[in-house]
């Protein structure tokens, strides 16, 4: 196992057997980290998930979205000023799973009861799982 050099959204990568994971130890890590996710990627959002959220036309979000990544400030102002992050955050988690923001390779969350056991023995060496724990493949 090669530990990598770099977080992912606050969450600290590994990689094992060519493959690359960032790691969860507990609900909040992976909460956390989806929270900075979407809030760096408001922007790319469907606008009929905006509008249902905030309340606010879809129009509006449409209207922001061929700005791309430019859009991102005044979709999070707009969130921020409705409905607030925390609820849209809990919207999509619930609609999509933590999994679809995290894990970039193949949207899976992946418990660290659910992973090979050679692979979870060479993990735990590193964090400690007492808590349970989660892996998200990013590469």
């Amino acid at each position: 196992m090669i530990m990598s050099s770099y977080t992912y959204y606050g969450l600290d990568t590994i990689e094992i057997n060519g493959r690359e994971y960032a790691i969860a130890l507990t609900d909040d890590e992976a909460d956390n980290a989806v929270t900075q996710y979407i809030e760096d990627s408001l922007w790319a959002f469907n606008p009929d998930f905006l509008a249902g959220e905030t309340g606010l036309p879809q129009q509006a979000f449409a209207a922001l979205s061929p700005l791309c990544e430019d859009a991102n400030e005044p979709v999070l102002a707009m969130v921020k000023s409705t409905c607030g992050l925390e609820s849209l955050v809990d919207s999509a988690i619930g609609a999509d799973g933590r999994g679809h923001f995290l894990a970039s390779y193949d949207g899976d969350e992946q418990s660290i009861d659910e992973i090979d056991e050679d692979d979870r023995e060479e993990i735990e060496d590193e964090f400690d799982f007492s808590e349970g724990g989660y892996l998200y493949r990013i590469n």
